[in-house]
């Protein structure tokens, strides 16, 4: 059942290229994006899930990671910490967390951030 969503998430990325306004079933809104930020994003975003599919959780989590920090440096921190939550459920990289921690430092969320600080 896993495959047949990250298969429909896959599809879902490939066509909404065109929409502008597609919300990604893992949270990961692109409204108001133009070019190049909504091709990246897409394109980051389809990697993360072709690696989910594969069943490799390494390649996984450094994609997700790659558009989480592209989320945050676009300061859209919410959507960086749900790609940063994703990148940690394929593996325990500790730079995801570091910088999880960071995002919710930038939204207020103190206890959060020290979770993933400790």
């Amino acid at each position: 059942m896993k495959r047949l969503w990250t298969l429909v998430r896959l599809c879902l990325v490939f066509l909404g290229g065109w929409l502008g306004s597609l919300q990604f079933a893992a949270e990961i809104n692109i409204e108001g994006f133009v070019e190049p930020m909504s091709s990246t994003v897409a394109m980051l975003h389809a990697r993360a899930l072709e690696a989910e599919s594969a069943s490799d959780p390494p390649a996984a989590s450094l994609a997700w990671g790659e558009l989480a920090m592209l989320m945050q440096a676009h300061n859209l921190h919410s959507q960086a910490i749900t790609a940063y939550s994703n990148a940690l459920n394929e593996t325990t990289d500790p730079r995801w967390l570091y910088l999880r921690g960071i995002a919710y430092v930038e939204l207020g969320k103190v206890n959060e951030a020290v979770g993933d600080f400790r």
